[in-house]
């Protein structure tokens, strides 16, 4: 899947927590910016794995992979590059 069409989809769906109305772009925290929280997260990760078709492991639910819209299209890239 091309990165732009990975970045599009992942934006939809962050911008369903979008309380703020913040524009939405790759370098946007999710909870810097966002103001997500813990709850929001796990919620996140459901959408994205349903979206994406995918598994996200406990593991891999870290302020590495979730900390911007970036980290999460990185994350989903290389998911479904395996």
């Amino acid at each position: 899947m091309a990165e732009e069409s990975i970045l599009n989809r992942v934006v939809s769906i962050i911008s369903f927590y979008n309380r703020y109305g913040k524009e939405l772009r790759a370098e946007t925290g999710l909870v810097n910016d966002l103001g997500l929280d813990s709850l929001d997260i796990v919620q996140l990760v459901q959408d994205i794995e349903q979206s994406f078709d995918l598994e996200i492991s406990d593991g891999e639910i870290t302020s590495k992979n979730f900390g911007s819209v970036a980290d999460v299209c990185t994350l989903v890239a290389g998911k479904l590059d395996n």
